[in-house]
């Protein structure tokens, strides 16, 4: 008796999921996201002109590049700016190598010119042209008009980074706190 009741309720929970709607559940039209990437880079060159100094991670225009922004707005190298507030969960990964041997890099969200430290994340690149992957995320409370960027700094040496992927998502979770 309990096997068949088990089989039941399991045959329940299948046919009911098989009459759904069988789509891909998507975020909308209507809540504000962004999210614009590259993937599949020979070498995207962040040129690192300076030791333990900041630099905007660009190469969106290029082909293999991406965007999909509902309350933003993108330049189409890098930069985002916001034309609904709110609060906004971010995240971004990306991968890259670097000419350098143990070259000590750090990558962060920038609102305007100030590094959002919750975002921030670090990797050392232990060999010359070896590949590191890295993510990193945080919440942001942005307002109309204010820049998004992710850059990155080599706290090391004025070596240049070397990406290969890179992607950045902002999705809006509520109003301005």
């Amino acid at each position: 008796m309990k096997k068949v009741y088990v089989f039941g309720i399991v045959l329940i929970v299948l046919v009911a999921l098989a009459s759904g709607d069988s789509q891909e559940w998507t975020r909308g039209d209507t809540v504000p996201h962004a999210e614009i990437w590259f993937h599949n880079r020979t070498n995207v060159v962040t040129g690192i002109t300076s030791a333990d100094a900041w630099f905007k991670i660009h190469g969106f225009e290029e082909d293999e590049a991406g965007e999909l922004l509902v309350g933003f707005t993108h330049d189409g190298n890098g930069t985002l700016t916001v034309t609904t507030p709110g609060l906004y969960e971010a995240t971004f990964t990306s991968s890259f190598s670097s000419a350098g041997v143990n070259d000590d890099y750090e990558i962060s969200v920038f609102i305007g010119e100030v590094s959002q430290n919750k975002t921030n994340i670090h990797r050392t690149i232990g060999s010359s042209g070896q590949i590191g992957a890295v993510a990193g995320e945080g919440m942001l409370d942005l307002f109309a008009g204010d820049e998004i960027t992710v850059r990155i700094s080599n706290f090391d040496a004025a070596r240049d980074a070397l990406f290969r992927t890179f992607n950045l998502n902002i999705v809006r979770i509520a109003g301005n706190i």
